[in-house]
């Protein structure tokens, strides 16, 4: 199911807990953003794990977007759990056909 549309305007994208950019700093260092930026171009993978102030992995995955800057459709997966209800299980961005 579709759930929204994301707009790209530097040729990549950021995951990552909104909740994060306010209280780590790093993402405020525009430095380091900016190497983990060219690491993830750079990289087989096109992508570079971000890590919390601590060095620990999980602040956030910045990634090459597909054909660069545009906007691409965003959709979702659900699943039905028990005790839980309907869930989003996975998200999913389409760059390329």
């Amino acid at each position: 199911m579709k759930i929204g549309v994301v707009a790209v305007d530097s040729g990549q994208l950021l995951v990552c807990d909104p909740g994060y950019l306010k209280t780590e700093r790093q993402l405020a260092n525009a430095n380091e953003l900016d190497q983990k930026e060219r690491e993830a171009l750079e990289s087989k993978t096109q992508s570079a794990q971000l890590t919390f102030n601590t060095g620990n992995e999980g602040l956030g995955v910045i990634f090459h977007s597909g054909v660069g800057d545009g906007r691409y459709d965003v959709y979702a997966t659900f699943k039905d759990f028990p005790g839980a209800g309907r869930r989003i299980q996975k998200v999913e961005i389409i760059f390329l056909d």
